[in-house]
């Protein structure tokens, strides 16, 4: 029976860099909230010049524009609002996955040809092989599904380059088979 133990540093640090990379630490430089974002404040301040420009110039054509304009703020705004939802609720989660794990300067994987077993200090968790649903294996990360509410993420920095490839090696062994 094969079997692989590796001690998983630094966890929160490279979990951090892994999440947060590409501008995702702020819903102004995230890639999905990036420019309904910019858009909603762009057309909120336009709406606000104008409707300064309006109350010093009350006429007919002002009027217009300043109303064309908060209909159109108030559509930037509401398409702003459902990806910058959807950011806010994975950032949250993504918070609170970091927060268990920085207390925690090792955690130590194990996997087996029956099991993998995540462990630290305050708990460990085995999950069966036969319930993993998929893994995503790339050059800087291992990313493994084993059902609807749990996924395993190892970086390759936490863990030796050489635990690296036989731990990849091993998951795509049981995966394909």
């Amino acid at each position: 029976m094969e079997e692989i133990k590796i001690d998983l540093i630094n966890g929160y640090e490279h979990l951090n860099e892994f999440y947060y990379q590409n501008g995702n630490g702020s819903i102004f430089t995230c890639k999905d909230t990036k420019t309904p974002v910019f858009k909603a404040i762009v057309s909120a301040l336009v709406s606000v010049i104008l409707y300064g420009i309006t109350m010093s110039f009350p006429n007919g054509g002002w009027i217009f524009l300043t109303i064309l304009a908060s209909i159109v703020s108030v559509i930037c705004i509401m398409n702003a609002i459902k990806p910058g939802r959807q950011y806010l609720k994975w950032k949250q989660s993504v918070e609170n996955l970091l927060s268990r794990v920085e207390k925690y300067e090792v955690q130590h994987l194990k996997v087996t040809n029956d099991y993998i077993e995540m462990s630290n200090s305050d708990e460990s968790v085995v999950d069966k092989w036969n319930s993993a649903i998929h893994a995503t294996l790339k050059p800087d990360s291992i990313y493994l599904k084993i059902n609807e509410q749990t996924t395993y993420i190892f970086p390759k920095k936490s863990m030796k380059p050489d635990e690296f490839v036989s731990l990849t090696k091993f998951i795509r062994t049981k995966i394909e088979s």
